[in-house]
């Protein structure tokens, strides 16, 4: 398992410092670095953010009140003092800069050893209308499904699969992470790579409108303001 990590610094040098840090690191993955947090809370929220405290504009501690709860926050800084203030907003840790590597090291170890074991992904049994046969597919590997008329096209890395089902009962079974954000298209949540007013862009490359009725509801889901 890979934490998506981002890096919230006005500093360019020290979020350069962060970012090869992350990408040193193999069970991190580094999907942005900003310089400006008011970006970095319109994106899609990480697992893991190394936010500075001290920025002009938004600080790090009014960026972590914003933030998505899920997301875990490690706080940077040039000052000791800000130790305290680090807590009280329930960090996982803070890391005095210059942040060297093995204290880096330390600390995203510590959040690893933390973190619960995730459960494997639940599996799908989907009658595919092509075939006429049922398949077993980990729900995890299915990035979005599509409708039309009176069937439903789950799409994978690799292939597609139809099965004559309508969009709510393909929805209704489907795990908790699986999302209606159009009359016409459900996304994973996992695969989601962009986010743009009324679109979103998925690991496959496609871009999936977002319905105005769908638009609170993902917003809420995903933790974005």
């Amino acid at each position: 398992m890979k934490l998506q990590c981002i890096v919230v610094d006005d500093e360019p040098a020290a979020l350069d410092i962060l970012a090869r840090y992350i990408q040193r690191t193999p069970y991190l993955e580094l999907s942005a670095t900003y310089l400006n947090p008011l970006e970095a809370l319109s994106a899609i929220p990480p697992d893991l953010a190394f936010v500075d405290v001290d920025m002009p504009g938004m600080n790090g501690l009014e960026f972590a009140k914003k933030c998505s709860k899920e997301t875990i926050i490690v706080f940077t800084t040039s000052f000791r003092e800000y130790a305290a203030d680090a807590y009280e907003q329930a960090a996982a840790d803070y890391l005095l800069k210059p942040v060297s590597h093995e204290r880096f090291l330390r600390c995203t170890a510590r959040i690893m050893e933390r973190l619960p074991a995730r459960d494997p992904s639940p599996a799908l049994l989907i009658k595919d209308a092509l075939k006429a046969q049922v398949v077993q597919i980990p729900a995890d590997d299915v990035i979005r499904i599509s409708g039309a008329l009176d069937y439903v096209e789950f799409h994978l890395n690799d292939r597609k699969l139809m099965a004559y089902k309508s969009m709510d009962k393909a929805l209704k079974d489907l795990p908790s992470f699986f999302v209606r954000v159009h009359r016409s298209h459900i996304i994973n949540s996992h695969h989601i790579s962009g986010i743009r007013p009324g679109l979103l862009t998925m690991d496959d490359h496609t871009e999936v409108p977002v319905g105005r009725k769908y638009q609170s509801a993902l917003k809420a889901y995903l933790g974005v303001r």
